[in-house]
């Protein structure tokens, strides 16, 4: 903020509160430099929410961290942590220069980020899922006509 207040950390984490829209709480990700040779210009992000399509949350996730400097490229990865029991999303953002990367990390980030996912709300948590399961199952009839067609 303007009085020299610092991001908080956790680990070597710095802590990106967010929220979604119509969600009515804060979602935390967590970035930090992306180690290594050749990674100057590359953000780690964990705990990314996945609002519609991989190719949507990379667009969103572009135009959020493009707040900071030009976005080169944005590359979400969905695999299964081993031994956490469900999907973590996580995110390798590359700005086109240094710059972009070290303002990111420095920014105080007091207020959460309004992430404009290009789905709805009800594409998180329980709706989404509820979604899930309506679409995966075969409607009532379609059962029937299965059932009749077997015996």
């Amino acid at each position: 903020g303007p009085n020299g207040s610092t991001s908080m950390l956790i680990g070597q984490y710095t802590v990106l509160p967010c929220t979604l829209p119509g969600a009515n709480y804060t979602h935390y990700m967590y970035i930090k430099t992306h180690g290594g040779k050749d990674c100057s210009k590359q953000l780690f992000v964990v705990n990314v929410p996945l609002c519609g399509s991989v190719d949507q949350m990379e667009e969103t996730l572009s135009v959020l961290f493009a707040t900071f400097g030009e976005v080169e490229s944005v590359s979400i990865d969905t695999s299964t942590v081993e031994g956490a029991g469900q999907r973590v999303v996580s995110a390798q953002v590359v700005f086109s220069s240094e710059k972009g990367l070290k303002k990111t990390i420095k920014a105080s980030h007091d207020e959460p980020y309004v992430l404009q996912c290009a789905s709805s709300s009800s594409s998180n948590g329980l709706k989404a899922w509820v979604k899930r399961f309506r679409d995966w199952r075969p409607s009532m009839s379609a059962l029937q006509s299965e059932v009749d067609e077997y015996m």
